[in-house]
């Protein structure tokens, strides 16, 4: 039995067709993708990261070596500054605004290199004044990496080049910082140049 012929228009509108369907996918977002938008960090604990990076967490979440493991690990230079709160926001424009605690924002741009699956460099410069009549900016670099799902959605940056011992900060969607949430007193009362400077 003859089927019936599709319509002239029909066979260019099945790619377009099966796009849109498969848009509702879970597909996995580009690093890019899961950095865009608004965040808030603060000092990631070392505690935090060695129950974060445990080889079998996700196969034996309760296994007492974990927390044995984390309450032994000694903090980092950040924790210290543990009330401090960062906020930043990256735009998929590519400009990026960057302050402490609702103070003035840093304006500039950002972008991803060296990327290999969750883990990647962000760059992000900030202007800092014209001259000459040219806009000025400095480049910062961070190791970036995206949590894991089993973590929820987030990310962790350390300054490239600093010691493991300094620390990182760990980024969520506002109003899922963490345990560690609310102490925004202290970090408006905290000015950039009270961090310590990450060094090699």
């Amino acid at each position: 039995m003859n089927r019936p012929a599709l319509p002239p228009l029909l066979p260019r509108l099945l790619p377009l067709v099966s796009a849109v369907l498969f848009m509702g996918c879970d597909t996995p977002l580009s690093l890019s993708q899961r950095l865009d938008g608004r965040w808030v960090g603060r000092p990631e604990s070392a505690a935090e990261r060695t129950v974060r990076e445990w080889p079998t967490r996700e196969s034996d979440p309760d296994d007492p070596a974990i927390a044995e493991a984390a309450a032994e690990t000694p903090p980092t230079d950040l924790e210290a500054f543990n009330s401090v709160r960062v906020e930043l926001e990256l735009d998929d424009s590519g400009a990026a605004r960057m302050s402490l605690a609702g103070g003035e924002p840093l304006v500039g741009e950002w972008q991803l290199s060296s990327i290999e699956g969750r883990r990647g460099v962000l760059e992000i410069s900030v202007e800092r004044g014209e001259v000459d009549g040219k806009q000025t900016f400095e480049t910062r670099r961070y190791d970036v990496e995206a949590l894991r799902p089993v973590d929820g959605e987030g990310f962790v940056l350390r300054e490239q080049n600093a010691d493991r011992r300094f620390g990182r900060l760990l980024f969520r969607r506002p109003g899922d910082e963490g345990p560690a949430a609310g102490a925004a007193t202290a970090a408006a009362q905290t000015t950039p140049e009270a961090l310590p400077k990450a060094v090699p």
